[in-house]
């Protein structure tokens, strides 16, 4: 099974950034990180990247591939997720129209919220290997 999609999880020195959602947004609610569809002859790290930079005006460097994950599409069939940690070189986020806040967490903290955030963004069912995910 090859990724339909791919999500940033980015960092600024010891901080990650996590983005708030319109309220009226149908496919994800809450908080979440910058992801979307992959696109036909792109790779998943450029997929990460694109939407990184569309969602939030950041520009980042794949640091890794954390993980797969699983998750339950709007179609109701398992699809597979790339997920990458992805550097940043500022803080400064102008966000896209399909966020309305966003937040800088201390990976410390980020832990407890990354897993929480990977399970309500994308409905997870299943992480191939959650100790690779930050703080997990």
């Amino acid at each position: 099974m090859t990724p339909d999609a791919a999500i940033a999880v980015p960092f600024y020195n010891n901080d990650v950034l996590m983005l708030r959602r319109r309220p009226d947004d149908r496919t994800i609610t809450g908080v979440c990180f910058p992801g979307g569809t992959h696109e036909e002859g792109e790779s998943y790290e450029d997929t990460a990247l694109r939407e990184l930079l569309e969602e939030t005006s950041l520009v980042g460097v794949i640091r890794k591939r954390a993980a797969n994950a699983y998750y339950t599409g709007r179609d109701g069939e398992l699809h597979l997720l790339a997920v990458f940690i992805v550097d940043v070189s500022t803080q400064i986020v102008t966000l896209s129209d399909e966020h309305t806040d966003y937040y800088w967490v201390p990976t410390d903290l980020a832990g407890t919220a990354t897993r929480k955030v990977l399970e309500d963004q994308w409905s997870i069912r299943r992480v191939n290997d959650p100790r690779r995910i930050p703080g997990a």
